[in-house]
């Protein structure tokens, strides 16, 4: 039990070397999320922005508080008029957790841009992709315009390493998930 705690502590240390180098100090607007980062040592998400008939989110959150891992499907639906939000508490396997977390603790993953307008392919009204970490009181964000599709026919290395992330942190709980493709 000593090392799992050895190991928590280090990679919260390594969580918060990113979120001290990429990140932004920010307390979360949403009460859901700003309630999550105000309990937990380390939260990360990745969820998907959608336009569609209003704007929608639908996260899949890990928030570990001394060790321990807990995960969340959390949803806003029609942001703009009446959000309706809800939370669900889901399983995560916290060794698997962990993994993820160290693949969050990436420079590549952070420093990666999304060039979709670089691509000779026209979409409107997609969603957006997204993975947040977050430790203290900074955030870090990463976005990603149909990230899916834009793979499929402009390959890019950085979009990749997204996707890859994105889905590791979509597959810590069932109701995963794929990024936005349309």
């Amino acid at each position: 039990m000593v090392v799992a705690a050895c190991s928590s502590a280090r990679q919260t240390v390594q969580a918060q070397a990113i979120i001290n180098t990429y990140g932004t100090d920010e307390q979360l607007a949403d009460t859901f999320l700003n309630r999550l980062q105000q309990e937990n040592d380390v939260v990360m998400a990745a969820y998907t922005e959608s336009l569609a008939w209003g704007r929608n989110y639908n996260y899949t959150i890990a928030a570990r508080k001394n060790g321990v891992w807990k995960g969340y499907e959390y949803t806003i639906k029609g942001v703009r008029n009446n959000p309706v939000a809800g939370a669900n508490e889901v399983a995560v396997n916290g060794a698997k957790a962990n993994q993820t977390l160290l693949l969050l603790n990436n420079a590549s993953l952070w420093n990666g841009k999304d060039n979709y307008e670089t691509c000779n392919m026209a979409v409107s009204d997609g969603s957006s992709s997204y993975l947040l970490l977050v430790a203290g009181n900074k955030a870090l964000k990463l976005k990603y315009y149909m990230p899916g599709s834009y793979q499929k026919f402009c390959p890019d290395s950085s979009r990749q390493l997204f996707l890859d992330v994105w889905g590791k942190v979509r597959g810590l709980a069932d109701a995963g998930g794929t990024p936005a493709n349309n």
